[in-house]
C-alpha cells in the first residue's frame, strides 16, 4: 500500500531522537508536497551541515571553522576562567551561552546513563572529560546536567570519578526544577542555578 520510498523517508525519520512512526509519516508526506527546489534546498543544508561543520576537539561544541581549526571560539578565548562547566548537550551550551552569565569553558558529556541499557553509559565522553581535566587543571568543576532523575545519578557518577583531581565539584543550584531542562530555562533561572551552585 505505501511505496517504498515514502517507507524509506519515513524509516530514516523515526531513527531521529523523539521521532515516532507517525510524527516521521507526516514529514514525508510533507516533503512530497513541497516542489522540487525547496527539497533540493533541504537536502544541500544536510550536505553543508555535514561539510562545513565541525566538532571542536576540547568541548565538543558544533562550529563552523574559518580554515583548519580544531577548537571552537569559545575554547580559544584566553580571557575565559579556569572553570570547566559539564553540560549533557549542545543545546545546554548554547542556552547558557545566551545568557552571557557564565564566563567559564565547557565540556558536552553526550548524554545520561541509562540504567536500562545493557551499556549505562552508553556514548558518555568519560574517558575524554577526564583528559580534559588532567590538562585544563580547572580551578572548578560545574556539573549542569538536567535535574532529572538519570542526571542527578549521572552527576554522582560524574563527581565519584572526578574525586580523585582533588578540585572543587559543583552543581547548579536553587532556580532549576527538579525534573527541569536547562534548555528551556530562561535568564534568570540560569542565573540563580549558577550562582546557587554548592
Amino acid at each position: 500500500m505505501v511505496p517504498k520510498q515514502i517507507k524509506k523517508v519515513i524509516k530514516i525519520f523515526s531513527d531521529f531522537p523523539t521521532v515516532g512512526e507517525r510524527t516521521a509519516t507526516r514529514f514525508a508526506l510533507y516533503l512530497l508536497g513541497l516542489d522540487e527546489k525547496s527539497v533540493k534546498e533541504i537536502c544541500d543544508s544536510l550536505v553543508s551541515l555535514k561539510k562545513e561543520i565541525k566538532l571542536c576537539s576540547f568541548c565538543f561544541n558544533p562550529f563552523t571553522p574559518l580554515k583548519d581549526e580544531n577548537i571552537c571560539l569559545i575554547c580559544r578565548d584566553k580571557k575565559r576562567e579556569q572553570t570547566l562547566c559539564v553540560v549533557e548537550r549542545e543545546t545546554d551550551l548554547w542556552r547558557m551561552e545566551e545568557t552571557k552569565k557564565y564566563q567559564g569553558l565547557y565540556f558536552i558529556l553526550g548524554g545520561e546513563i541509562d540504567f536500562l541499557k545493557e551499556n549505562p553509559l552508553g556514548k558518555l565522553r568519560v574517558e575524554e572529560l577526564k583528559k580534559r581535566v588532567e590538562g585544563l587543571k580547572p580551578k572548578e568543576i560545574i556539573l549542569a546536567l538536567n535535574p532529572t532523575r538519570d542526571g542527578i545519578l549521572t552527576m554522582d557518577f560524574i563527581a565519584k570519578i572526578l574525586k580523585p583531581y582533588e578540585i572543587k565539584i559543583t552543581r547548579l543550584g536553587r532556580g532549576l526544577p527538579t525534573g527541569g531542562e536547562i534548555e528551556y530555562a530562561d535568564e534568570e533561572t540560569i542565573e540563580k542555578a549558577l550562582e546557587g551552585r554548592r
